[in-house]
C-alpha cells in the first residue's frame, strides 16, 4: 500500500489532527502548553524547511506534529466559542428564550424538542447565548411547532448518566451534539412569543421535504411506512422499539441510517437514468446535476455526518472527472473527514461518524485483498461474493467499536446484508420513482403497492434472521485501548505482514486479543451479583450465571421502563430475565448458593443478601445497617444511588 505523502497528504494530516481533537475533548488541561510549544517549533521548522530538499522522516514528523497542534487548536477554539450552557450564568428560576429547531412526537405524555437559546433572563439582567438545549414539552402544549420562539420557565438541569450497567449513555450522546442540559416543561411553563419565519431557501427545503413525505404517507402505512421513511428519507421517528431491535440484532441498522450506501444508490440510479438521454444531457452536465441533487438530499435528511461524507466524496470524484485529474479514494475520504471536523469538531464524538468512516477505511484497505481470496466464473456468484467481501471489509474495522458501544455482535450479519442489499436498492429506486409519479394517481398507487410489498419482504427477512438461534451474542465488554490495538493489528496483518515471523507475531497477538474478549464475555455470562439500580422506583436484580431475577416495587405505568432497564442490563450481563413484583411484605428467595430476603417496611425496605444486610431508605433517617439512599435523597451516610447503581459480586 502506497502511503507517500504526495499521493495521500490528507491521510497524514488528518490522523494527528484527530488525535489532537480527541485530547482536547478528553484532557483539555494539556492543550495550552502544547499550542505554545507548537508556535515555537513552527518557527524553527519553517527555517529548517528552507534548507531541506527531500521529503524524508523529518518532514513527516513535522507534518504529523503540525497536524496534531492544529487539532488541539481547532478543538480548543471550538470550546472557547461554544461554552456549555451550564457555564452561561443560568440559575434556577431564570427564564430562557429559545427557538424550537427540532420537535418529535413521542408515544408518551411528552414531545422531545431541541431548542436554540437566544437569551437567558437572570436576576442581574439578560445574557445572550447560542447554546442548544434538550426540551421535553408536555403534550398539552401540542400547538408548539418547529420555528416557534418560546419563553421557558422550567428548570434546566445537566444531562447526567444514571450509571446503571449497560444503560444508554445519554450524557455522551447529547454532548456529542453540543447539548448538556435538559428540562421538562408543562403548558404553564411555556409562553409562546413569536415564530421564526423561514428563509426562501428553508421554505423550498421544507416544501420539498413535505412533498416527499406526503408521497410515502399517501401510499404506505404502519410498519411499512416507518421503514420506508427511515430508509429513503432518514426519518426514524415512526419506528417502534421492536423494529429497531430487529434491525440492530441482525446487524442491519445501517440500512435504516441514511449513509454512503444510500448516496451511492441514488448516484447510480440518476447516472443510469441520464444515460438513456445522451442527446439532451451530456455526461458532464449529468454529473453536476447529480451533485446538486445529492446536496439537497443531504439537507433534507438532516445533514448527518455519514451522508455529508458520502456527498463530499462524490463531489470530489466529480471534480476529478471534470478536471481529468487523478482521484485517490482514501485521500478523498480523509479530506472529507478533515473538512467536516474543521466545520464541526464534535462530529468526532458522534458514533455514526465513527462507524461510517471506519467502515469506509475498512473497504478501501481490505476489500481487494478479501475479494481476491475466491474467484468465480459465474457472474452472479462473483457479484454475490463481492458483496460479501464488501461486508467483511467494513466489519473488520467496525466490530471493535461496535462491541465497545453496544456490547453485542450480530452473528448473521453476512446473511442479513446479502438479502437486504438487494431489497434496499429496490426500495430506494421505487421510492424515488414514487416521488416522480406522485401526481399520477393510478401509477403512484401501483408503484406504492410494489414498494410496500418490497419493504414487507425486507422486514420479513430481518425477522426470520432475528429469530434464528444465536442471532445475536451479548455480554461483550471491550476496553477502548483494545479496540484501537485490534484496528492497527488488522491493518498490519492484511497490508504489511509478509514474512513468516511477522505473520506469526501478528496472528499470535490477534489470537490473544480475541481470547481476552472471550474470557471477559464468559466472566459476564457466569457472573453472580446483586444490583440495586439508580431508578425512580425500587429495582433490584439478582444474577446467578445465566439467570436474572428482577424484584421491583413500582407504579403500573413504570413497569415498561423497568423492562427496558433490565434489557439493557442483560446486554452487558446476559441471562434469562424473571420478573417478581414486590407485592408481599416479606420475600424470601433462594437459588443456587444465593440467599435473598426482602422485608417491605413501608418507607424502608430491609434487604439481606447472603450474609450482608442493607436498609433501602425512601426518606432520610438513621439506619443500623448499611444504608442505601434512593436517587431523590440528596445526602445521608451510606450508599447514594444517585451516583450510580450499587453492584455487589458474589464469592463463588
Amino acid at each position: 500500500m502506497q502511503l507517500d505523502f504526495y499521493k495521500r497528504p490528507f491521510l497524514h494530516v488528518c490522523i494527528p489532527f484527530i488525535i489532537g481533537l480527541f485530547l482536547v475533548f478528553t484532557t483539555s488541561s494539556v492543550v495550552s502548553p502544547l499550542i505554545l510549544l507548537g508556535v515555537v517549533l513552527i518557527g524553527a521548522i519553517f527555517f529548517l524547511r528552507q534548507v531541506t530538499t527531500n521529503f524524508g522522516v523529518f518532514q513527516y514528523a513535522t507534518v504529523y506534529f503540525l497536524g496534531f497542534v492544529l487539532g488541539c487548536f481547532v478543538g480548543s477554539l471550538y470550546e472557547e466559542f461554544n461554552p456549555k450552557f451550564q457555564h452561561s450564568g443560568y440559575a434556577k428560576g431564570d427564564l430562557v428564550q429559545l427557538e424550537i429547531t427540532e420537535i418529535n412526537q413521542g408515544s408518551g405524555d411528552w414531545n422531545k424538542a431541541i431548542g436554540r437559546v437566544h437569551t437567558i433572563f437572570t436576576q442581574k439582567g439578560s445574557v445572550n447565548s447560542k447554546n442548544h438545549v434538550l426540551l421535553y414539552i408536555n403534550k398539552d402544549a401540542s400547538y408548539i411547532q418547529k420555528g416557534d420562539i418560546l419563553l421557558v420557565g422550567a428548570e434546566f438541569t445537566p444531562i447526567e448518566n444514571k450509571n446503571n450497567p449497560g444503560e444508554f449513555n445519554a450524557e455522551y450522546y447529547w454532548n456529542s451534539r453540543g447539548i448538556d442540559v435538559t428540562a421538562f416543561a408543562t403548558k404553564d411553563e411555556n409562553s409562546w412569543i413569536d415564530e421564526q419565519k423561514p428563509s426562501l431557501f428553508d421554505q423550498f427545503l421544507n416544501g420539498f421535504s413535505s412533498y416527499l413525505q406526503s408521497a410515502l404517507h399517501e401510499n404506505l402505512s404502519g410498519n411499512d411506512l416507518a421503514i420506508a421513511q427511515a430508509l429513503i428519507l432518514g426519518d426514524k421517528s415512526l419506528l417502534d422499539t421492536e423494529t429497531k431491535n430487529a434491525f440492530t440484532n441482525t446487524g442491519a441498522m445501517h440500512i435504516l441510517a441514511v449513509s454512503g450506501m444510500h448516496v451511492g444508490l441514488i448516484m447510480y440510479l440518476f447516472i443510469t437514468v441520464f444515460g438513456f438521454f445522451p442527446r439532451f444531457i451530456t455526461k458532464k452536465q449529468a454529473t453536476w446535476v447529480v451533485v446538486i441533487f445529492l446536496w439537497i438530499y443531504a439537507l433534507i435528511t438532516g445533514f448527518s455526518a455519514s451522508v455529508v461524507r458520502a456527498v463530499l466524496m462524490f463531489t470530489f470524484v466529480a471534480l476529478s472527472q471534470v478536471s481529468a485529474k487523478q482521484y485517490d479514494s482514501l485521500n478523498s475520504l480523509f479530506l472529507s473527514a478533515f473538512i467536516l471536523l474543521v466545520l464541526n469538531p464534535l462530529y468526532l464524538m458522534d458514533i455514526g461518524f465513527q462507524l461510517s468512516y471506519l467502515a469506509m477505511v475498512g473497504i478501501f484497505l481490505f476489500y481487494q485483498k478479501i475479494e481476491g481470496l475466491l474467484h468465480f466464473r459465474h457472474a452472479r456468484l462473483r457479484e454475490l461474493w463481492q458483496g460479501t467481501a464488501l461486508g467483511f471489509a467494513a466489519q473488520l474495522m467496525t466490530t471493535g467499536i461496535s462491541l465497545y458501544y453496544f456490547h453485542q455482535f450480530p452473528n448473521y450479519f453476512v446473511l442479513t446484508n446479502l438479502g437486504l442489499m438487494f431489497f434496499s436498492a429496490i426500495v430506494m429506486g421505487l421510492g424515488f420513482l414514487l416521488f416522480v409519479v406522485k401526481w399520477i394517481p393510478v401509477l403512484s398507487k401501483f408503484v406504492g403497492i410494489i414498494l410496500g410489498f418490497s419493504v414487507y419482504l425486507m422486514y420479513w427477512i430481518v425477522q426470520q434472521i432475528d429469530g434464528l438461534p444465536g442471532a445475536v451474542a451479548y455480554g461483550f465488554s471491550v476496553p477502548f485501548w483494545l479496540v484501537l490495538f485490534m484496528m492497527i493489528l488488522f491493518i498490519y496483518l492484511i497490508l504489511y505482514a509478509k514474512k513468516r515471523k511477522q505473520l506469526l507475531v501478528g496472528y499470535s497477538l490477534y489470537f490473544l486479543s480475541v481470547l481476552y474478549i472471550v474470557y471477559e464475555r464468559n466472566a459476564a455470562l457466569t457472573k453472580s451479583e446483586l444490583c440495586v439500580f439508580n431508578h425512580n422506583q425500587l429495582v433490584i436484580a439478582l444474577k446467578h450465571k445465566n439467570q436474572i431475577h428482577c424484584f421491583y416495587k413500582s407504579k403500573p405505568e413504570q413497569v415498561a421502563k423497568i423492562h427496558l432497564l433490565m434489557e439493557s442490563y442483560s446486554k452487558l450481563y446476559p441471562g434469562v430475565i424473571h420478573y417478581h413484583p414486590i407485592t408481599k411484605k416479606a420475600i424470601q428467595f433462594r437459588f443456587g448458593d444465593q440467599d435473598f430476603q426482602l422485608n417491605d417496611a413501608g418507607e424502608t425496605v430491609n434487604m439481606k443478601w447472603n450474609q450482608q444486610r442493607f436498609d433501602i431508605l425512601y426518606k432520610q433517617e438513621s439506619s443500623q445497617n448499611m444504608a442505601i439512599y434512593m436517587p431523590w435523597i440528596q445526602d445521608g451516610s451510606g450508599v447514594l444511588l444517585k451516583n450510580g447503581a450499587l453492584l455487589l459480586s458474589a464469592k463463588l
